[in-house]
């Protein structure tokens, strides 16, 4: 809700995003599984240049956990949603603990937490 309360008021503000932005990641404790149920992270952009960036996971050891694919993303009706699974590079679950992701473009970087929970 707070995020559609804040598109309408910059749109009605007459602000327009010019570049990428990271809008939203949620949830920021998710359960990585098959059950249905809280199985994904998604982070939520704008990208009205539709500009080439990277969006990495890495573990509290800086190793990097997955490399998410950028190149196409879900359209959704504020921009652009991709989500991570909760699986490393080889395609296994990973282990409980909490995540760093770092997106990166023109040289700007935007990055935070998310906790993998069982």
């Amino acid at each position: 809700m707070k995020r559609v309360i804040l598109i309408v008021f910059l749109l009605l503000s007459g602000f327009s995003l010019k570049s990428f932005e990271l809008i939203s990641v949620f949830p920021r404790i998710f359960s990585p599984g098959d059950d249905g149920r809280n199985d994904r992270v998604f982070f939520e952009f704008v990208n009205p240049d539709l500009a080439t960036f990277t969006l990495r996971i890495y573990d509290l050891k800086g190793r990097l956990v997955a490399d998410l694919p950028t190149g196409d993303p879900l359209i959704t009706d504020g921009g652009y949603r991709i989500f991570w699974d909760g699986k490393d590079r080889n395609q296994k679950l990973v282990e409980p603990g909490i995540y760093i992701y770092i997106a990166e473009i023109n040289q700007k970087i935007y990055s935070g937490t998310i906790v993998v929970a069982r």
